[in-house]
């Protein structure tokens, strides 16, 4: 395999679409709630917006209302419920994507808002570690609540 000049191939595309992988979610006054990777599950006129990612990677979230974005180091995420609201997110992780896939006993959530220097939020119930939340996955599957701290 060599790189191709044109279409960026096996190297600048590639790792573009590794690297840019992420749901976007975001409610708006013309078009309502939008997911970006995802499928919005939920009823219209909702204050919870559900989405299901549908992106090659399922590990990343942001909430564009809040300003944050969630990452997880192992497991993906099957669900995100944002409630306009109460300001709050929670995410479903289950610790593999396909049958027959390693599985993740423990995840790490990772908290960012890119255009604060706070982070302003935590995840309810978890320890801090490795500047993150630790997630039990040796169930097969977690929720976590994103609170403002």
């Amino acid at each position: 395999m060599r790189w191709d000049p044109y279409s960026g191939d096996y190297g600048p595309g590639f790792l573009g679409m590794a690297l840019g992988q992420c749901v976007y979610i975001t409610v708006g006054t013309v078009y309502g709630d939008v997911a970006f990777g995802g499928n919005v599950v939920s009823e219209s006129g909702s204050s919870v917006v559900s989405v299901e990612p549908r992106d090659a990677v399922k590990r990343r979230v942001f909430v564009a209302d809040l300003g944050l974005k969630a990452e997880i180091s192992g497991g993906v995420i099957q669900r995100v419920d944002f409630d306009k609201s109460a300001g709050t997110v929670t995410l479903s992780i289950a610790a593999a994507g396909a049958s027959g896939a390693l599985q993740a006993k423990s995840a790490v959530v990772w908290l960012k808002r890119p255009a604060s220097k706070s982070i302003g939020y935590a995840v309810s119930g978890a320890s801090e570690t490795r500047s993150g939340w630790a997630v039990d996955l040796s169930s097969g599957k977690a929720t976590v609540k994103i609170v403002k701290a």
